[in-house]
C-alpha cells in the first residue's frame, strides 16, 4: 500500500492599535495537523534461522557441508572450531533466553526477508505569538513579545505496534527597550526567557520484566519499575528487538539572560558595542540507554550476528536503573563586543570587529558529575556549590559509591572545578571590506576574515552525570574467545556493581573555533541581473571529539576487561579538543531582480570539506590505535556539487498584466493573476565509509575493509549491476582484513546516492472589494515524484551490503487559502 499524508494548516495573524499612535498588538496563531505514515522495510532474518537452519546463508556446499570459497558465508562453530555442517546449527545449543524472544523476532512478510508494512505517525504543531508595542515619549519605545510553541508527535518502534508519544511545550519571553538618546545614539535593552518542557511515554514499558522472565541475570524489577519490558537485542545484519530508550523521560530547559547594545554614529563611522549575559540550566530524569539491559550479538563468534544470538553468545552488553532529577543547575555565558563599519572612501567600506567569549564555572544539580583524569588514573567526583560530595543525587549512590571507593576522588582533590568546568574565554577578531573598484560602476569586491567559537554541546556536560559516585553505567565488552552467555554477563546480585563506564568532557576543554574567509567579485549584467563569484573557506580548529580512553591495542585477548589498563571500569569515553577539519569552496550565483514579472536566481557550489575523523560531528569518535592520519577523508556533511535554481513568473494575462488587461471581471477571476514559482534542488552524494563488522582488531572495535577492486564498476555477488538500488557499489570490491589488522580502504571511499528535487507552487490573488484579497496556493514538494535513494548497506560481508533499502519523500501536495484584509 502507499503511504498516506493528511496535512492540515489553518491560523490567522492580526493586528491593531489599542492607544493611538502609543499602543499597538499583533497575535498570530499557527495550527497544522499532520497525518502521515511511517514506511517499514526492514531487513529481518530467514525464519528457517529460528530452527537451526541457516544454509541460506551459501549457495553450494562441499561434499563436507563447508560453503564453498565465493558462494557465501561459513558458520564457525564457538565450542570447537571447526564449521557447523551445511550451517545447522543443532538446537540444543540454543540458549534458553534466546528461545524465549523468538516471538519478538521480527519475520519477513514481504520478499528477500524484508519486514514491510505501513505505520500511523502523527503530529500536531501549535505555535502562538502575543506582541505588544508602546510608545513611551518620542525617543524612547518597547516592546514585549510572548512565544507558546507545542507539539504532539507519536514514535514508531521496530514494529508498528511499538509506539512512543511525545510532547513538547515552549515558553519564550521577551521584553526590549530602545532609547534614542541623540539623533545619532541609540540604546537597546533586552531581556528574555526560555523554557523548554518535553515528556515521553510509551503504553508498552513498565508492564511485564521480559528480561527477569527470560532468565537473564542482573536486571531485576527493583528500581526499575517504570521501566521494565523488552532488552534491546541488536544483531548485526538484521533488525533486532527493542522498546524506546530513555522512556518515560522528562526534559526540562530554561534560559534566563540579557543583552545591551549601544550605537553611534560618528562621520564616516557607525559605532556598535554589546555585552550580553546568559544562564542555562537542564533538569532531567529518564530511564536512559539501557535500563532493560543492551545486548549486542555482532557475529564474533559464528561469522553471523543472529547465529550468535541463538547460542547466547554476546559481544558487548550494559545495564543501568533509571535516572531520577539530574542535570545542570548553572551554566553561564557573557559576551562583549565592539564594532566599526567605517566608510573610508565613498567606494570603500570597512568592518571592524572585535568580539569576547567567555564560558563560566558551571555548576551540577547537587553537584552530581564525574569525569576522569588519565594522570591520575581517578574518577574526579563533582561537588555541589559548598564544595561536598552529595549522594542524595541518586538512589544508587551510596551504595555506588562504597563499591568504587577505591576508583573516584573529589574533584577539588585535583585541582578541579566543583562543576568539572574550568571557565574560559576566547578573543574573536573580525574584518570585512566591500569596494568599487571603478567609483560608481556595476563591480563590487568583497571580502571577509574572522574567528568564531561555538558554544558548548550541552548533552557533553548534561551526561556528566555518568560515572562513580552517583550513577553507574556499566558496560562490558567479551572478546570471541571468552564465550560469554548474555544469561551470566552480569552479576546475579543486583547491588554487585560491574565495569561502570564514565562519559563526560576533561574539566578544561576549550570552546571549538573556526577561522572562516571569503573573498567575492560581482558584476552587473544585462536585464538587471547580476553574477557573483566567490571563495569561501573554513578551518575549525579544537573540534571535539569523544575519545575511548579504557583500551588495549589490536590483538587476541581471553579476556578483555581483565587487559584493559583500568579493569575495574568500563568504557571511559571523554571529550576532548582533537578534532580538525578543512572547507574549500567555489560559488557562483547568477540572479535576476523581480521586474516585468520574473525573477530568477541560479547557484552552484563546488567544495572539499574534510575533518581528522571523517566527520565534525560533537560524537564523532576516533578507533583507539589506528595508524595516523587513518580516518582523515571527507567529512560525512561534505557534498561536492551543489546546484539549486529557483524562478518566479508572472502569467501575463489579466488585469495590470501585458495580455487581455481589459479582461472582464469574471474572465479575470478565472484566467488572469496566475503566478507560477519554483526551485529546483540538486545534491550530490554523502561519502561513505565502509566498515567490517565483529570487532575484527579484537579490541572491541571494529576496522574499515580491504579494498581489492573497483567498487564502482563490475556486478555485486548477487548479479545486480553497479549503480542500482540492489548493487549501489560493488561489495566484492572489498575484503576483510587478516584478523588484529587494520583495513585499508579509507573514509568516503564510495559516494551515496544524489538528491534531485523540483518543488513548485501555483498562486492566485483574488480581490473580493477594497483591500481585501483571498490568495490561493497549490504547492507540490518533489513535484515529479523523484524516488531520492538512501545511502546503501555500508558494513560489508553480510547478504545486504551495497543495497539501498529505502528513499527519500514522494511527492507531497498541498493547497491553500490565505484571507488578507
Amino acid at each position: 500500500d502507499k503511504p498516506h499524508l493528511r496535512q492540515h494548516q489553518f491560523g490567522y495573524s492580526v493586528g491593531g492599535p489599542v492607544i493611538r499612535d502609543k499602543t499597538f498588538f499583533f497575535t498570530s496563531l499557527e495550527k497544522s495537523r499532520v497525518r502521515r505514515q511511517r514506511i517499514f522495510n526492514s531487513v529481518t532474518i530467514d525464519p528457517a534461522f529460528l530452527d537451526g537452519d541457516f544454509s541460506s546463508l551459501c549457495s553450494a556446499f562441499d561434499a563436507n557441508g563447508v560453503c564453498l570459497p565465493s558462494r557465501g558465508r561459513q558458520l564457525t562453530n564457538p565450542f570447537t572450531g571447526g564449521a557447523f555442517p551445511f550451517n545447522r546449527i543443532p538446537t540444543s545449543l540454543f540458549s534458553p533466553a534466546s528461545r524465549f524472544f523468538f516471538p519478538h523476532v521480527l519475520l519477513p512478510n514481504a520478499p528477500g526477508n524484508r519486514f514491510q508494512d505501513l505505520a500511523a505517525a502523527p503530529n500536531d504543531d501549535t505555535n502562538l505569538v502575543v506582541r505588544i508595542d508602546h510608545q513611551l515619549t518620542g525617543k524612547q519605545r518597547m516592546y514585549g513579545r510572548w512565544i507558546r510553541v507545542g507539539d504532539g508527535s507519536t514514535n514508531t518502534g521496530y514494529t508498528p505496534a511499538i509506539v512512543e508519544h511525545s510532547t513538547l511545550v515552549q515558553h519564550s519571553t521577551a521584553l526590549h527597550y530602545d532609547w534614542t538618546l541623540t539623533p545619532r545614539i541609540l540604546l537597546s535593552v533586552q531581556g528574555q526567557y526560555l523554557q523548554t518542557d518535553n515528556a515521553r511515554v510509551s503504553p508498552q514499558i513498565g508492564q511485564r520484566n521480559f528480561v527477569a522472565d527470560a532468565g537473564i541475570q542482573g536486571i531485576a524489577t527493583a528500581g526499575r519499575e517504570e521501566a521494565i519490558g523488552l532488552p534491546t537485542a541488536n544483531f548485526t545484519g538484521y533488525t533486532g528487538f527493542s522498546y524506546f530508550p530513555q522512556t518515560p523521560a522528562s526534559f526540562k530547559r530554561k534560559i534566563f539572560g540579557g543583552d545591551a547594545r549601544l550605537t553611534i554614529v560618528r562621520a564616516k563611522h557607525t559605532l556598535s558595542a554589546g555585552y550580553g549575559y546568559n544562564d542555562r540550566s537542564t533538569l532531567a530524569h529518564h530511564a536512559s540507554s539501557a535500563p532493560r539491559g543492551v545486548f549486542t550479538f555482532n557475529g564474533q563468534y559464528t561469522g553471523d550476528g543472529f547465529a550468535d544470538y541463538v547460542l547466547g553468545l554476546v559481544q558487548n552488553v550494559s545495564r543501568n536503573l533509571p535516572l531520577k532529577d539530574f542535570g545542570m543547575a548553572h551554566s553561564p555565558y557573557s559576551d562583549l563586543y565592539i564594532q566599526d563599519d567605517w566608510r573610508a572612501t565613498p567606494d570603500l567600506t570597512l568592518n571592524l570587529g572585535l568580539r569576547w567569549d567567555y564560558w563560566h564555572e558551571r555548576q551540577f544539580v547537587k553537584g552530581c558529575g564525574a569525569t576522569f583524569d588519565r594522570t591520575l588514573g581517578k574518577i574526579l567526583a563533582g561537588e555541589n556549590r559548598n564544595g561536598q560530595i552529595d549522594l542524595t543525587c541518586q538512589p544508587t549512590s551510596p551504595f555506588l559509591a562504597r563499591a568504587t571507593a577505591a576508583l573516584w576522588i573529589p574533584a577539588s582533590q585535583a585541582g578541579a572545578p566543583g562543576g568539572l568546568f574550568k571557565g574560559n574565554g576566547f578573543l574573536s577578531p573580525r574584518l570585512g571590506a566591500a569596494s568599487r573598484p571603478r567609483g560608481s560602476g556595476d563591480l563590487v569586491v568583497r571580502g571577509g576574515i574572522g574567528t568564531f567559537t561555538s558554544q558548548y554541546d550541552g548533552n557533553v556536560f548534561g551526561s556528566s552525570i555518568i560515572g562513580p559516585p552517583y550513577w553507574a553505567d556499566e558496560r562490558i565488552t567479551f572478546t570471541r574467545g571468552s564465550l560469554q552467555r548474555w544469561e551470566t554477563a552480569f552479576p546475579l546480585d543486583p547491588a554487585a556493581f560491574v565495569a561502570p563506564s564514565v562519559s563526560a568532557a576533561v574539566w578544561d576543554i576549550r570552546p571549538m573555533k573556526s577561522l572562516q574567509w571569503n573573498v567575492s567579485v560581482q558584476k552587473g549584467l544585462p536585464f538587471q541581473s547580476a553574477m557573483t563569484a566567490s571563495y569561501v573557506g573554513n578551518r575549525g580548529i579544537d573540534l571535539i571529539t569523544r575519545e575511548d580512553e579504557n583500551v588495549v591495542p589490536p590483538g587476541q585477548y581471553t579476556n578483555l576487561q581483565a587487559a584493559l589498563p583500568f579493569p575495574q571500569l568500563g568504557t571511559i569515553r571523554i571529550a576532548r579538543n582533537n578534532n580538525k577539519s578543512w572547507y574549500d569552496s567555489l560559488q557562483l550565483k547568477l540572479e535576476k531582480r523581480f521586474t516585468g514579472g520574473t525573477g530568477y536566481g541560479v547557484s552552484y557550489v563546488f567544495a572539499r570539506d574534510e575533518t581528522d575523523f571523517g566527520t565534525n560531528d560533537i560524537q564523532t569518535r576516533p578507533t583507539p590505535f589506528a595508524p595516523e592520519g587513518y580516518e582523515r577523508g571527507p567529512s560525512d556533511l561534505s557534498r561536492r556539487h551543489i546546484l539549486r535554481v529557483n524562478g518566479i513568473y508572472e502569467i501575463p494575462v489579466g488585469r495590470n498584466r501585458r495580455f487581455a488587461a481589459g479582461l472582464h471581471p469574471v474572465l479575470d477571476a478565472v484566467l488572469g493573476g496566475w503566478e507560477v514559482s519554483g526551485i529546483y534542488s540538486f545534491v550530490s552524494g554523502q561519502p561513505l565509509t565502509l566498515i567490517v563488522p565483529g570487532a575484527t582488531l579484537g579490541n572491541g572495535f571494529n576496522t574499515f575493509p580491504d579494498r581489492v577492486g573497483d567498487p564502482k564498476s563490475g556486478t555485486c555477488s548477487n548479479g545486480a549491476s553497479v549503480g542500482t538500488a540492489a548493487c549501489w557499489f560493488n561489495d566484492q570490491a572489498f575484503a576483510a582484513p587478516p584478523r588484529f589488522q587494520f583495513g585499508n580502504a579509507g573514509v568516503g571511499v564510495v559516494e551515496g546516492p544524489a538528491d534531485h528535487v523540483l518543488d513548485t507552487t501555483l498562486m492566485k490573488n483574488f480581490r473580493v472589494g477594497g483591500k481585501r484579497l483571498l490568495q490561493f496556493r497549490w504547492e507540490m514538494f518533489n513535484a515529479l515524484n523523484h524516488v531520492n535513494l538512501s545511502n546503501p548497506v555500508t558494513n560489508t560481508g553480510l547478504a545486504t551490503t551495497g543495497r539501498i533499502l529505502g528513499a527519500g519523500t514522494a511527492r507531497q501536495m498541498q493547497f491553500a487559502l490565505k484571507f488578507i484584509f
